[in-house]
Order: structure tokens, then sequence, then C-alpha cells
């Protein structure tokens, strides 16, 4: 098998030139242009002597720039590591002490001086892309917490990102004339991966919109990755529906989806997957279409998986070669090349169903709690859009399960109790339900839940009564 492939923008500029890359409000940029666009960038980068396989930290909230600079450090060979240009403080310190970057491009987010400042300016340029470009190549870091809540980078390298695209497009088509809305963060591993999909498909992103109603009226767009709490805001209105838009596919992940909605996208007529992925795993690891098979659905193609101890194990060709924290190589497989997810499941006629997490376990009254059956059973209420349940101690049961829920209308705790009544043993029941608080990102955190009841002194204050 190779261990290189040919310049993916090489083979669009050469297939592909005159077909659109990126739309934005204010512009709609070639594949030719692109390539030029991210010649200028490797010029810099290499007169600003950087050396080959540097980390190069990245901190604008500017969606054109992190895509040319992110396709410059694949066609250069450098390692793109994107930090969320919303941190402050001691996230912020945190994160680029994870990265350890060679060079940082930044404006205004850093209090040192120590940062490279490039030409962003369009012009038509000698193209200078590598040929070929190494699967072996460290292309990206993304950063993630996981459960420990300490940040780390999740390398990915060309293999990773090749694979994951290629697999991807075998379920959900993406074909030339096709555009997939970039509408997840970019320093993320699901905004990053749709690049790729495009670019080997010689399809569109768009990029740079308001909202994403804004988005899908004024863009040719086929594709969208949603999480639940964006598919909500999106069937509140009234224009969306296929029969107004190009829009056919919607991927949906992030966390369990509101059976209501997913039924009422269908019958909107659009196609919608669920997904199951990772950093880890470059992304999405299962998926199926909403309609056909159950839980996570098929493993993609170029991923490995089984089942050990209720864990899901993974490997593969969109496994990350590892983490990097602080200068440091940390292996994230055992000895036999799995990766361990810290998922439960269960992988049954060729579907992949996701029980909850291990270490989110708890242990109430000499039971086991697995707060994703209880985020389950209230999703399937009629009025609830979203649901996170975490545990607080309690002197008699060890721990005790507490709901935070978002709805459409008020809710009472009797009518939330009777509804679970018929689907969960007395102990799974929640003990108090408080309404979601507005949290930073599109998903709900846990820890910060949890942080948030540790301040209170009277949850009666604050319940759903």
């Amino acid at each position: 098998m190779s261990t290189t492939t040919t310049s993916p923008l090489l083979i669009q500029l050469r297939e592909n030139p005159l077909a659109p890359f990126i739309y934005m409000p204010e512009q709609t940029i070639s594949y030719e242009m692109v390539a030029h666009w991210v010649s200028s960038i490797i010029f810099q980068l290499q007169q600003a002597d950087i050396p080959h396989e540097s980390r190069i930290g990245w901190i604008e909230d500017n969606p054109l720039h992190s895509v040319l600079l992110q396709l410059a450090c694949l066609h250069g060979n450098w390692i793109y590591c994107a930090i969320s240009p919303h941190l402050r403080g001691q996230a912020l310190h945190q994160a680029l002490q994870t990265i350890h970057a060679d060079v940082m491009i930044s404006s205004s987010y850093l209090d040192n001086g120590d940062t490279l400042s490039l030409s962003w300016q369009y012009q038509p340029t000698e193209i200078c892309l590598q040929p070929r470009c190494d699967f072996d190549q460290w292309v990206d870091m993304v950063l993630t917490s996981g459960s420990s809540g300490e940040p780390k980078a999740v390398i990915h390298s060309w293999q990773n990102l090749y694979y994951s695209a290629t697999g991807s497009n075998t379920l959900i088509e993406l074909n030339k004339g096709d555009c997939w809305l970039a509408s997840l963060p970019l320093f993320h591993v699901g905004g990053q991966a749709l690049i790729y999909r495009a670019l080997l498909s010689g399809a569109s992103i768009a990029l740079g919109f308001e909202s994403l109603e804004k988005a899908l009226d004024n863009f040719p767009i086929t594709h969208l990755s949603v999480v639940p709490t964006q598919l909500y805001r999106l069937l509140k209105l009234e224009t969306f529906h296929s029969n107004t838009l190009q829009l056919k596919h919607i991927l949906i992940g992030g966390g369990p989806c509101n059976e209501m909605q997913l039924q009422m996208t269908l019958k909107r007529g659009f196609i919608a997957y669920m997904s199951y992925g990772s950093s880890e795993m470059s992304s999405q690891v299962a998926t199926r279409i909403v309609g056909q098979g159950q839980g996570a659905g098929t493993l993609l193609p170029y991923r490995e998986l089984k089942i050990h101890h209720n864990e899901v194990l993974l490997k593969g060709m969109t496994l990350s070669p590892g983490y990097f924290k602080a200068g440091q190589f940390f292996p994230l497989t055992d000895e036999q090349g799995w990766f361990h997810s810290g998922d439960c499941g269960d992988y049954i006629n060729d579907q992949l169903m996701i029980n909850g997490r291990l270490d989110q376990m708890f242990i109430c009254g000499g039971e086991n709690i697995q707060p994703e059956e209880i985020e389950m059973a209230l999703l399937n209420h009629p009025q609830i859009l979203a649901a996170t349940v975490v545990a607080i101690t309690d002197e008699e049961y060890g721990k005790r399960p507490v709901a935070f829920i978002k709805s459409n209308d008020a809710l009472t705790r009797a009518s939330l109790d009777n509804f679970l009544k018929p689907k969960l043993s007395a102990f799974k029941r929640p003990v108090y339900y408080f309404e979601q608080p507005k949290q930073a990102g599109l998903k709900v955190q846990r820890t910060q839940l949890i942080r948030w009841l540790n301040q209170l002194t009277d949850y009666s204050s604050v319940e759903i009564q």
C-alpha cells in the first residue's frame, strides 16, 4: 500500500481549477485561487525560516484564514495547532502550554511578542505545494480535555485525515457541485474534518456566515453538520424545509437527540444521520441513517472496533498516533494497538450501541447508574429538547441522579416523575430537576453543571417545582 498521496490541492488544481472551493458572503473562491493563496502562505513561512514539522499555533477568529493556514500546513509539511479564540486567562495559558508551539500566529490574544505576522492579501503567485503528502506526516493537533478536564492535544497524521474523509464519503456521498456548511468550530475535529471531505471530493465549503438561517438561504448548501442544539433552532424555522432549500444531508453529532426532532427532520424531506466519533479517531467512527438501523449505526470503512468488558475499543487507519502535551509525546493505545475509548457499548448485528461513559457511571444504593440511560428516557418526552444528568452526593445512597433539562414549555416535577415511572426504576429517577443553564459552546459540560450545583446552598430555590 502506498505511503503517500498526491497533494490533494494539486489534484483539484489539475482537474477542477475554476470550481468553487470556498463560498463566503462577500466572495466565492475557486480551487485555483486557493492554490495561489496557500502557496503565498507557504512562501512566507519558508521566508521566516520555519523548519518543516514545526508546530504552528493559531488563535484567530477568522474562518477563511484558518482554512488557508490549515491547507498550507498540509501542503508545506508543518503542524497546524488551532486554539479556541474564546479562551482567556488560565484556560488560554494551559492551552498554550499544551501545544508548546514553535511559532504562534496571532494578532491580539497574547501578552508576549513571540508571534509571526503573515500577509493575508490575495495575489496570484507561483504554486509551491509539495507534490506528495506522506501518510506519516503530522498535519494538525486538536485540543481536547476528555473526561479528565486536563487539556491535551490529539495528533492527526495525513493518513488519519485522508481515511477519515474517504470513509465518511462512502456513506454520506459528497460530490463535485456539493457544498458543506462549516457550522462547527474550525478548532475542533468535526469542523476541520469537513475541509478534507470537500477537498478530496472536489466539493466546496461555506464560511463566514452570521447565522445558519442566512447561510442556508444565501449559499448553495447541500450538506450540514449540527449538534442537537443547532438542529432544534433550525426546526423552529418554517423555511427550514427541503422543498425550499438545496440542503439534503444533515449529520448530527455531539450527543443524543430528541426523537421527535429526528422525525420532524425526516418529515421535512431531509436525509439525517446520527454519528458517533472522537478526536482520537479523527471525527466519525460509526454513522447511521435515521430510520435505518439502531444506536450509533454501522462502523465506517478504515475503522476497527471490539467490545472488551463492555468498553468500546478502537483502532484503524483513522486512529491518532498519540497525544502531545508540553513538548512530550504520549501513546494512546494498549500493547495490542487498541485505543480504550472509555465508552460503554455493544456491537450487535453490525450495529454499534453506545450506552454511556465508564467514567460517568455512579453507584446509587449499590446499583450502577449510567447517566445516559436517564437522559435518553427524558429525551423521549415531547417537550424536552435537551437533558443532562449528573450525580450528587447523598448520605444514604452514596450518589443520586440530578437532571438538567431544556424544554419547550414549563414542566413540573410531578409531571416529569410520572413520565419516567414506567421507563425507569425508582433509584434511577432524578431526585431534582433544574433548568439547563446557558453555557459557552454548543455542548453541555458536565463538570460545569457539577460546579454550579456545588455552589448552591439550597436546591429548592432553583429546582423545577
